[in-house]
């Protein structure tokens, strides 16, 4: 007989989850930019540094339609195995098996920056960089610019005590410096933080819409006076979404074995009669030896 110890299996399993299938518009939208001109005033010691165009592409996703439906999977196990004249016995186990569904929706969106770096080590005077450049794309996308800024201050005397004096101002528009126009400056706050003397602020601006293949002209500009210092003017664009694709997913959760009962096994015809004619031809063989012994005798 067999015997096998009782026990929950634990089969916490998670089965493959399928791959995307792109399915709808798959035209990628690349956006490119031209060589900036940077130029700066008064920042302080060295030439400031300058990173980028950069243009990376990232993927943004969501889920939808969830569904889930669970099924109870049997298996069974024999512990003791029948026999002619005994009867065997059999564990039943259930499984339950969860399949998840679900839809998948992913787009593509490219993020364009440029950043610039300077010492900041001068704070009086007025001070300033810009930055004009182009960016085109290849479909029609929106992009809308950020511009942050960040740099240390001098606290100035008020009626009230000491406080920050005018930190750094933000202009953007299109074309030169000189000619922004006033519809697209200073278009919203995005934050506006400082401590122990350090100022960090972004402001984002207008949407502007990019025609396929045609250049946008832009012209980003910081400013900051008496007291106050630019140790970096970064400006960053994000386009719309576009390459929109949608997938179905799937994922199979097994649990763990559960012991659901127990059956008997009957006895297996035919097992004793078997046992009994194999005791009787060994008995035959046995005596035949000894004869053939005998006979050899003198």
């Amino acid at each position: 007989m067999r015997y096998s110890r009782l026990g929950l299996m634990l089969q916490t399993t998670v089965i493959g989850i399928s791959s995307i299938l792109a399915i709808g518009s798959a035209t990628a939208a690349t956006v490119t930019a031209g060589t900036p001109t940077i130029s700066s005033s008064n920042l302080g010691p060295g030439s400031p540094s300058v990173y980028g165009p950069s243009v990376s592409t990232q993927t943004v996703s969501s889920n939808r339609n969830y569904g889930s439906s669970t099924v109870n999977l049997p298996s069974s196990e024999v512990i003791i195995e029948p026999t002619a004249t005994t009867s065997g016995l059999r564990y039943l186990y259930s499984t339950p098996q969860t399949t998840t569904t679900w839809v998948e929706d992913t787009w593509k969106r490219d993020t364009f920056e440029i950043d610039v770096t300077s010492s900041g080590g001068n704070k009086s005077g007025g001070k300033w960089i810009s930055i004009v450049g182009t960016v085109t794309s290849a479909t029609a996308l929106d992009i809308r610019f950020s511009m942050m800024a960040s740099g240390t201050f001098d606290p100035i005397q008020t009626p009230f005590g000491l406080a920050a004096p005018p930190l750094a101002s933000f202009y953007f528009g299109e074309g030169a410096v000189g000619a922004v126009p006033s519809s697209t400056t200073n278009a919203d706050i995005i934050s506006l933080t400082y401590s122990a003397n350090t100022f960090s602020s972004q402001f984002g601006t207008t949407t502007f819409t990019l025609a396929p293949g045609v250049a946008q002209s832009f012209a980003a500009f910081v400013y900051a006076g008496q007291d106050v210092s630019i140790g970096s003017f970064d400006l960053t664009g994000i386009t719309t979404l576009y390459d929109y694709a949608f997938a179905p997913r799937e994922s199979v959760f097994i649990g763990n074995r559960v012991l659901v009962g127990a059956e008997q096994i009957a006895p297996i015809p035919g097992a004793e009669p078997a046992l009994v004619l194999a005791a009787g031809l060994a008995a035959v063989a046995a005596l035949a030896r000894r004869r053939r012994r005998a006979v050899a005798l003198p």
